[in-house]
């Protein structure tokens, strides 16, 4: 898998304290992964070795996500993680 060379955060991710900063740069993360097949299917250990961490800070990362509702997550038969449009403002 191919990291991107860059990663964009809206605001509205960048700046929700209810997310630590961490799974605000995540967002990015999933969301340059998400261009090519539309969502992301990244391992939760893809994630922690690329940043450093282990696989449950990124499985809590991405719980708080989609508890937040910047992304929603499917099972069929593997994960796959999409960005949800974000309101404007």
């Amino acid at each position: 898998m191919k990291k991107a060379p860059y990663v964009i955060v809206p605001a509205q991710v960048r700046y929700d304290k209810r997310l630590p900063l961490g799974a605000r740069l995540l967002y990015g993360e999933i969301s340059g992964l998400t261009n090519t097949h539309g969502f992301c299917f990244a391992t939760n250990g893809w994630f922690a070795d690329k940043y450093g961490v282990t696989d449950i800070t990124i499985s809590n990362w991405i719980s708080k996500l989609k508890k937040c509702d910047y992304v929603d997550i499917s099972y069929n038969p593997h994960r796959r993680i999409f960005v949800r449009r974000l309101k404007d403002g």
